[in-house]
């Protein structure tokens, strides 16, 4: 068996390339949003942080009227979409959606007017068609389901061989909606990057999840599905085999595509994606077969659990410091714990795993040692504690696919230096903004912010002001008010930076009058 995991792991680092991905970023457009023009322009030129996959690209014109951009090409890191002739006078807006090379979907707005600016159209936007709930509700059912299958596979090859009856089959019926599931979890985030079902029809946006890592993701679960539903029809050395390439196959389903295993560097990150989510399949998928067998009264269960526990401890002393390095990559900052969205959906894990960690403590020191003993009462007592032990993992798959909305801090804190300034992120946990500084130097600075939802989609708010305080308290708070530009784009035409240095910056949105949401990020300003 180690023949096999290591030809899978030396496999996985042929896969792997050290890279680092994140999701894109509009650093900047010509003409630049909220422009005033004297005639339509001919194509849109948006510059974005990483090369980028175009998705849907529509024009909301002056009247209403909605437009499929279908010309455009790509300059490395640009997109040049071309505009249709007859748009009128007043304000237009681009809505544009493209893929990240982590594969996950960003979009946003640029507008333009013609001759003059509609005010009324500044709070206009596409309407979000996208379904977030499907794709929530397939990234639960699908880990449930891999869990399930290939976590009880492996455990009846490996622990329970000579148990495998009617009680394992059961698994092998699953199998096909298991892989029905992860078919309906890629339609989902297919249709959550073309925007809306309209899209669906155009081959050439499928084609591009297909070709990317979630394309890619679905297919190796479909093999690593059929792969543990197979080894329970042939026990022995062959099953093992299967279901333990099942199950490492399964782990890189993950490493391929998700926002951890796209971290740098990818070539301790991908590994750590792969052992920390097979470890993770092993012990959520034993605890249902474990119940099962469990049943069969004192003699079966003394043997199940001698022969669980050296499996069940290796894959903890995996589980736990895997996730531990995982969290802290993702993270970036102990303060993004309760700053950020993902921090806090972290953070219900984390009470969640003390309790699911408390009651497998209980069942292993207490209950497992009165069962070596002949107490029937323990052994009652830890079916029920199995039966939460499934809740709880049910409650952590609910609570961790929530992440497939909540980028991590380490995604949004990266610096983009540019000829015209400094483009960086600020984010908190019911709101983000890009702010590009130019010059990038002491002294008066033009400062442009664009401020989004959680779900990088453009957020209306009232007002936006930007608080610079220097760490050192050499200089008091500098507060700027900005003034709305677009929808979600607002402008400081002059700030002082007094000095070189690193700044603390906080971003005020309000959004209502008794509402106010705030950012927080840093700036590091050089001397020219």
């Amino acid at each position: 068996m180690r023949v096999f995991a290591v030809l899978l792991l030396a496999a996985f680092y042929l896969f792997s390339a050290d890279t680092a991905l994140a999701h894109a970023v509009l650093i900047a457009s010509e003409p630049v949003d909220g422009a005033l023009l004297s005639k339509p322009p001919g194509q849109v030129k948006l510059n974005f942080s990483e090369v980028v996959a175009p998705l849907a690209l529509r024009l909301l014109d002056s009247t209403g009227k909605v437009t499929l951009l279908k010309a455009y090409r790509q300059e490395q890191q640009s997109l040049i979409v071309d505009m249709p002739s007859e748009i009128g006078v007043g304000t237009s807006i681009l809505s544009w959606r493209v893929t990240s090379q982590d594969g996950h979907p960003v979009g946003g707005t640029v507008s333009f007017s013609i001759n003059r600016a509609d005010q009324e159209r500044l709070s206009s936007t596409i309407a979000d068609q996208e379904r977030r709930f499907p794709l929530w509700l397939a990234h639960v059912l699908n880990v449930l389901l891999l869990a399930t299958v290939i976590g009880g596979a492996f455990f009846y090859n490996w622990i329970a061989s000579a148990r495998i009856g009617a009680a394992a089959r059961w698994l092998m019926l699953l199998s096909p909606l298991a892989i029905l599931v992860a078919l309906a979890r890629f339609v989902a985030e297919t249709l959550d990057a073309v925007g809306d079902i309209s899209g669906l029809s155009n081959v050439s946006l499928w084609w591009q999840p297909v070709a990317a890592t979630s394309g890619i993701s679905m297919l190796v679960t479909v093999v690593a599905l059929t792969l543990a539903a197979l080894s329970l029809g042939r026990p022995g050395r062959r099953g093992e085999a299967m279901s333990l390439i099942g199950i490492g196959l399964a782990g890189l389903a993950f490493a391929i595509n998700g926002h951890a295993a796209a971290a740098s560097p990818q070539v301790l990150m991908k590994p750590l994606v792969l052992m920390h989510l097979a470890a993770l399949l092993f012990w959520s998928g034993s605890l249902v077969p474990l119940f099962v067998l469990l049943r069969r009264g004192l003699p079966d269960s003394i043997d199940v659990l001698k022969s669980y526990d050296t499996p069940i401890r290796s894959a903890i002393m995996v589980l736990v410091p895997s996730g531990i390095v995982i969290a802290s990559v993702q993270l970036g900052a102990f303060s993004e714990l309760w700053n950020s969205g993902y921090g806090v959906v972290l953070l219900i894990k984390l009470a969640l795993l003390a309790v699911l960690f408390g009651l497998a403590g209980v069942n292993r020191f207490s209950l497992t040692p009165r069962i070596q003993n002949g107490d029937v009462s323990a052994l009652r007592l830890l079916r029920a504690s199995i039966v939460g032990e499934i809740g709880l993992v049910i409650f952590i798959f609910c609570v961790t696919s929530l992440w497939r909305f909540t980028p991590p801090p380490r995604e949004m804190s990266a610096v983009t230096v540019l000829s015209t300034g400094i483009q960086f992120h600020a984010h908190g946990t019911r709101g983000m903004a890009n702010l590009l500084v130019s010059p990038a130097r002491p002294g008066p600075v033009a400062v442009s912010i664009n401020v989004m939802d959680v779900q990088s989609r453009p957020l209306d708010v009232k007002g936006v002001d930007i608080v610079l305080l220097d760490p050192e308290n050499r200089v008091e708070p500098i507060r700027q008010q900005a003034r709305r530009v677009t929808l979600a784009t607002w402008r400081i035409d002059e700030m002082p930076i007094p000095m070189a240095g690193t700044w603390l910056v906080r971003i005020n949105l309000l959004i209502t009058p008794f509402d106010k949401v705030t950012v927080r990020t840093t700036l590091n300003v050089r001397n020219p």
